[in-house]
């Protein structure tokens, strides 16, 4: 059987910054390296969405993703055999019932990331043995994201910087209304002991925090809670107002903690 070395890795899709990367030989499932990739990832980025591709549909991966990292995972339900019958497991059902395309069309942003990558770098090894092209790939990877941090300097052709890394974006109004918000509806249930803090990035800003033994999340455009029990995403647009999302948090601070 013919093998050959395969990468695999994550992205930033605002910023085009490879997170993580796996190289091994082929050929192999893409679940063989996924816990590696994600919890690499998330170490350097606490993500809040994993659009994967259908080689990760596995429910371990839901599992992985949205128990351990506190995130929420996108995986179109069409691993395995071809057959008509539903997925019988949680949150590979809950893919085949509501799947989120206009949000998963933002996983080949990592295909454009790849092309670019081959272009400018090349598409072949140089190196003939094991070691040399596992430590080659490597160097690519490394030499990928330097490349998109020679911010101030003229970039290579046809390599075109995302204008998110021109500066860092600062918190919205709605970030910090539902923190307000969230202070508030503490304030209420005579909880005091939370501490938080603001974090600044190209891609995006958010707001992370502890309350008791959770730790929360507020992005954009909704929140995350990661407790003992498990973790909670609260999508701003599930809710009619702020009041009812800070409510919902609330209420699931109680059962979480």
């Amino acid at each position: 059987m013919k093998r050959w070395p395969k990468l695999s890795a994550t992205c930033d899709i605002a910023s085009h910054f490879i997170l993580s990367a796996e190289v091994s030989m082929g050929p192999k499932r893409d679940t063989c390296e996924a816990e590696e990739i994600l919890r690499e990832a998330h170490r350097r980025i606490p993500f809040r969405t994993a659009l994967l591709d259908a080689g990760y549909d596995a429910e371990w991966v839901h599992v992985l993703v949205r128990k351990e990292l506190g995130a929420q995972s996108v995986i179109p339900p069409k691993g395995g055999p071809k057959t008509r019958k539903w997925p019988r497991q949680k949150y590979r059902r809950q893919m085949k019932r509501r799947f989120f395309k206009r949000l998963y069309g933002q996983r080949w942003q990592i295909e454009s990331v790849f092309s670019r990558h081959k272009r400018l770098l090349g598409s072949a090894l140089k190196s003939t043995s094991w070691e040399g092209q596992q430590r080659e790939i490597r160097l690519r990877v490394l030499t990928h994201d330097l490349m998109l941090l020679r911010r101030g300097r003229k970039s290579p052709e046809g390599f075109q910087q995302s204008n998110v890394m021109s500066k860092k974006k600062g918190l919205t109004e709605f970030q910090n209304e539902c923190y307000q918000t969230l202070l508030g509806k503490l304030a209420e249930h005579n909880v005091t002991d939370i501490d938080s803090k603001s974090v600044e990035g190209w891609s995006e800003s958010y707001i992370e925090g502890n309350i008791r033994n959770m730790k929360f999340w507020i992005y954009e455009d909704g929140a995350c809670l990661k407790g003992e029990q498990g973790s909670v995403v609260f999508e701003r647009q599930d809710y009619d107002s702020l009041y009812d999302l800070m409510s919902a948090f609330i209420n699931e601070t109680q059962r979480l903690g």
